[in-house]
């Protein structure tokens, strides 16, 4: 019985992981091509650009990282890129007490 729930609950964190990727992908995807519409808009006198970009951009930054980080989160590997080998070597022993 608790082994039949346990390949649910997993079926089913498997399925949130994927749509909390892909709320997150869409995100920065649409965040991206904001940003470049609006480039491409300023050069265009009559037009100027949208109002909104910038508030639209960071909130869709933050609602995506915060998705990511959840993801990140329950992650079982760890890939320290800092430019010194002492922090990369305090980041992995850091990650692996906990």
């Amino acid at each position: 019985m608790r082994k039949k729930l346990y390949d649910v609950l997993k079926v089913i964190q498997t399925w949130i992981d994927r749509i909390t990727t892909g709320v997150a992908s869409v995100l920065i995807g649409v965040m991206f091509l904001v940003i470049i519409a609006n480039v491409i808009l300023r050069g265009i006198p009559a037009v100027g650009g949208f109002r909104w970009y910038m508030e639209f951009s960071q909130y869709a930054n933050v609602w995506a990282m915060l998705l990511a980080a959840a993801g990140i989160a329950r992650a079982d590997a760890l890939v320290a890129l800092t430019d010194g080998d002492e922090m990369n070597l305090i980041t992995c022993a850091l990650a692996e007490a906990d």
